[in-house]
């Protein structure tokens, strides 16, 4: 069977990719092919094809390389051992880390990271909720383990969000309120459209970057990671906690954490139970996923060069086989 997927031979920018015919081989006892509907496309995707990402130590395949694990789709083909069945409307990872390759028309998989969905409506906001809903869903579990640990108070502990408007931040938006906590977004326009689409008004403060409140948070998140993301220890309490989310600036950050706070890098975990968990918020409305663009496969030179702005709000999509309902 024949397929489409993204490749590249080189790092590089976004020109290096490129759409590629290719021929699935056959599939196993336990495998299936799943028509990839929708893929999210993610921060780490660019780090990847720029050679700055730590999976790049990972992956043993010789180049060219594919991109993208967050995937929603439905299954085509499947051998007598496999996990579903011909026509399981489907959601989650493929090729996690060691063999990226969400960026296709199609796919071979076992199946193992994939749960089943209840029907094919909204799969492009399935795929672009798994990595950042899973980086989310960690960051705001360290929180509250954080608050359990030291016998705080979780209504009185405060948690200053920065790049809230971005995939990761304003799904941990609502994660933070759904558990409780009093949240802040940094720089943030109490009119934003954007923010109010998510429907947190009056469960979230707005904190003006020239408003000096400084020293009044229990915890930050920092998105962004550098020198700006030590800025951010300033508004922290004496041993309150940074969380910071790239992992490329995570040593950094470590190495130049002020002795009377503390900081940590998110460890993402994931298993099935959790993408299910967050697929039953998402198809009860009880978490929204913002989806700012979608692109044909053709196009992913486009996603990419959006994606690095560093404005895009929300998230955005693949769409691999043309518009998803």
């Amino acid at each position: 069977m024949k397929a489409q997927r993204i490749l590249f031979d080189d790092f590089g920018g976004p020109e290096v990719m490129y759409v590629a015919d290719i021929e699935l081989p056959e599939i196993k006892d336990n495998e299936l092919i799943l028509k990839i509907m929708a893929a999210g496309i993610n921060p780490v995707d660019t780090k990847l094809r720029r050679g700055q990402s730590f999976l790049c130590s990972l992956i043993k395949e010789p180049k060219p390389w594919s991109l993208g694990s967050d995937v929603a789709g439905i299954v085509i083909k499947a051998g007598s051992k496999a996990a579903f069945k011909e026509g399981d409307v489907v959601t989650g990872l493929v090729g996690h880390r060691v063999y990226p390759c969400a960026y296709s028309t199609h796919v071979i998989t076992d199946g193992a990271r994939l749960v089943k969905l209840d029907n094919d409506t909204r799969l492009d906001e399935a795929a672009s909720l798994l990595t950042a809903g899973i980086t989310a869903y960690n960051i705001a579990s360290m929180i509250v383990d954080d608050i359990q640990t030291r016998s705080l108070d979780v209504k009185d502990s405060k948690v200053l969000v920065t790049g809230a408007t971005g995939g990761v931040g304003h799904i941990l938006l609502q994660l933070l309120i759904h558990f409780g906590l009093s949240v802040s977004s940094l720089s943030q326009n109490k009119e934003d459209a954007f923010l109010k689409s998510l429907a947190l008004d009056g469960r979230l403060s707005y904190l003006d970057e020239n408003n000096e409140s400084f020293e009044s948070f229990d915890y930050v998140v920092d998105n962004i990671g550098f020198d700006t993301g030590l800025a951010f220890f300033n508004y922290l309490k004496t041993d309150g906690l940074l969380i910071t989310v790239p992992t490329i600036t995570a040593d950094f950050i470590k190495e130049h954490t002020p002795c009377d706070k503390r900081s940590a890098s998110v460890l993402s975990h994931s298993d099935n139970a959790l993408i299910k968990k967050l697929m039953d918020m998402l198809y009860a409305n009880k978490l929204k996923v913002n989806i700012s663009g979608r692109y044909a496969l053709q196009d992913i030179a486009k996603a990419h060069s959006q994606i690095e702005s560093c404005h895009t709000k929300g998230k955005i999509v693949l769409l691999p086989n043309g518009l998803c309902s």
